[in-house]
């Protein structure tokens, strides 16, 4: 098993690769009191494939907790075991790992950097919605006053290939 500080290099590692449309990654965040530094702040992780994902959340994901030795490989077994019963492996591991983990890490979203662009799913559509609404300079006073319904059903479509480089800059800073 992973020493805290050998995890906590890995993501380090995790954290500054730059992600190809095809690779695998998940945004993930400290759960822990307010009056922890760090509290809350989140980062992308990406890998090339799949597997290394996997891989990763179940060695060095789990060691970066302050859990104990003992709960660190159960949860590890755990994980082990939801890999090798379902088809759909990421989303269930993503689920096992916030239960398990809650009060260290969440999870928010696992998937391809693709997915990210033109997925349709809540965590696609916030994050490119944001994307395109944060800079308040730029927002007409229509934005402001729409729902959040309708900015996300207007703001959080597809990404176009011109947006594409602002919005890689724009997740290599979100969550910190």
């Amino acid at each position: 098993m992973m020493s805290e500080e050998e995890a906590d290099n890995a993501f380090a590692i995790a954290s500054e690769h730059s992600p190809k449309s095809s690779s695998w990654g998940f945004f993930s965040y400290l759960d822990v009191p307010p009056a922890f530094c760090g509290s809350g702040m989140g980062g992308f992780s990406w890998f090339a494939t799949k597997e290394e994902m996997l891989d990763f959340l179940e060695e060095a994901y789990i060691c970066s907790t302050r859990k104990d030795d003992e709960a660190k490989e159960a949860v590890c077994a755990l994980v082990k075991e939801k890999r090798m019963l379902t088809s759909d492996d990421h989303m269930a591991v993503m689920e096992l790992l916030n239960e398990e983990l809650g009060g260290h890490l969440q999870m928010e979203w696992v998937g391809t950097l693709r997915d990210l662009q033109t997925g349709n799913h809540r965590y696609a559509l916030y994050l490119r919605a944001r994307f395109r609404t944060d800079d308040l300079d730029d927002c007409s006073d229509d934005v402001r006053l729409e729902s959040p319904l309708e900015i996300l059903e207007r703001h959080g479509q597809p990404l176009k290939a011109g947006e594409r480089s602002d919005f890689m800059d724009y997740i290599a800073e979100w969550g910190i």
